[in-house]
């Protein structure tokens, strides 16, 4: 009797947690994710992005207000750090330029890298109030900056590295990212629990707010599927949009807790869904919309807070920032 008692508990965790087996039970749906190493690199890091052409993943240090590089071939340190604004929070990476970008909430602009060279770019770009999330766009060689205090996205030329347009969003915008097959950029705005679209060719918002879970934080696209995953922060979930569409793809996927930001390997189709609160990185599976099992545990303390997540899909490396222990993981994708 208490056997079966058991058995059906580990069951329904299971289920809870959208996975085909027991969390001890790796199958076909439950693919390899290894933790390999941590790297060490500033005080209290929160955004990243990778950089393919030169192997290198680009991170920001908030308490530092610096930004520096992991050499992806060797897991370490590479170059100088390198100064940035105040309070530095998204990275973004045009793949076309080598360029860098980090948007720094507490001086409300954007620094700009040449990552080439590993050197800082002119001066900074003003924007709006409190920019978190960034994006960039390398085909049209454009940069969007949600600006989270004035209900906003900055879009910067990347030639000139001037700004362009600026478009109301919703309410305390955060994530955003794009879809360079279709030109549209995607806004979650965590105060209405929606994701504003805009058209990247003319800076145009499309349709209406699409309603998604509670305060969405982050977003990413996955160019070849045109599919968009939202984390909600409040939610504990991950919503799915089909981008043709513009429509949510029910049900919502049940993640860890306090879901921040989504990294999307195209090549594996597996999403990476940062759990702010519970010190997981949550796999899903994105041919069958399921978490899958088991949850990869992130950092060294009991509240290590991993924060942004960035893929390399030619190596199939995971890169997460866990801001509490001042370190990014590198996780060895399948």
């Amino acid at each position: 009797m208490l056997r079966a008692v058991v058995i059906a508990i580990m069951a329904a965790v299971g289920a809870a947690r959208g996975c085909d087996e027991p969390t001890n039970t790796i199958n076909s749906d439950c693919p390899t994710n290894t933790v390999v190493t941590n790297v060490p690199v500033g005080n209290q890091p929160s955004g990243l992005n990778v950089l393919p052409a030169v192997n290198r993943i680009y991170v920001a240090n908030q308490n530092d207000n610096t930004a520096m590089a992991i050499l992806g071939s060797t897991d370490a340190v590479f170059g100088a750090t390198l100064p940035v604004g105040t309070f530095p929070q998204g990275v973004a990476a045009n793949t076309t330029t080598q360029r860098i970008f980090v948007a720094n909430q507490g001086s409300n602009t954007v620094s700009v890298i040449d990552g080439a060279f590993h050197i800082p770019i002119g001066l900074p770009i003003s924007v709006g109030s409190n920019p978190i999330g960034i994006t960039a766009h390398s085909g049209l060689n454009r940069v969007y900056v949600t600006n989270s205090a004035s209900n906003t996205v900055s879009v910067i030329d990347g030639t000139s590295n001037t700004l362009m347009a600026t478009i109301p969003v919703g309410q305390s915008p955060h994530g955003i990212g794009v879809n360079i097959n279709s030109n549209r950029v995607y806004v979650a705005n965590r105060t209405d629990n929606t994701v504003t679209v805009i058209d990247g060719a003319t800076n145009a918002v499309i349709g209406a707010p699409i309603p998604v879970g509670s305060a969405p934080t982050g977003i990413g696209v996955n160019p070849q599927t045109n599919l968009i995953y939202v984390a909600n922060n409040g939610a504990n979930t991950v919503s799915v949009i089909n981008g043709g569409t513009n429509s949510v793809v029910p049900p919502a996927i049940a993640v860890g807790s306090g879901p921040y930001r989504v990294g999307v390997n195209p090549s594996t189709n597996l999403i990476y869904v940062t759990n702010n609160l519970s010190n997981q990185v949550s796999v899903i599976n994105a041919a069958n919309n399921n978490a899958i099992c088991p949850a990869i545990t992130v950092g060294v303390s009991t509240a290590s807070k991993p924060t942004d997540v960035a893929v390399l899909a030619q190596t199939s490396r995971i890169y997460v920032t866990v801001q509490a222990d001042n370190l990014v993981a590198v996780i060895a994708g399948p």
